[in-house]
């Protein structure tokens, strides 16, 4: 027999049955660090109410901008003159983007640069695309 001591782990690296463990036992939470702790704790949670409160009466004390509604504002008697937001129209809006889509019109005459309608510009991209790849492969 050897003189090693004998380690009481099976092959697995189990503990044996009956074999005591050495386990590391804290001595606890300590005063000091948890005081620190709460301090610490309470001094973050009172800037974030002082940052708040700061933040909310700078708001109340703004104006309020463009509020945008779907009915048109009633008129308000007075001597300033009062905007009021006019009925939100999508089919006229709808109508006026496809029309702005399929017009050509000069972008910059110097320059030669003209706006296309959407399927002509991919039309001359494919044949520009066609005519310099003449065997049909990719990129």
């Amino acid at each position: 027999m050897s003189d090693e001591p004998r380690l009481p782990f099976t092959p697995q690296g189990h503990l044996e049955p009956g074999a005591e463990r050495d386990e590391y036992q804290p001595d606890g939470a300590s005063p000091r660090g948890l005081a620190l702790f709460t301090i610490g704790l309470f001094v973050f949670i009172g800037v974030c109410l002082v940052a708040s409160a700061l933040l909310f009466r700078g708001l109340r004390s703004r104006p309020v901008s463009a509020v945008y509604y779907d009915q048109p504002l009633p008129r308000q008697a007075g001597p300033a003159a009062v905007w009021v937001n006019e009925p939100y129209d999508y089919q006229r809006w709808l109508r006026d983007e496809m029309e702005h889509l399929d017009r050509y019109q000069w972008i910059d005459r110097r320059r030669g640069l003209v706006q296309l309608p959407v399927e002509r510009a991919m039309e001359l991209l494919l044949a520009g695309h066609a005519a310099s790849h003449p065997s049909g492969g990719g990129p």
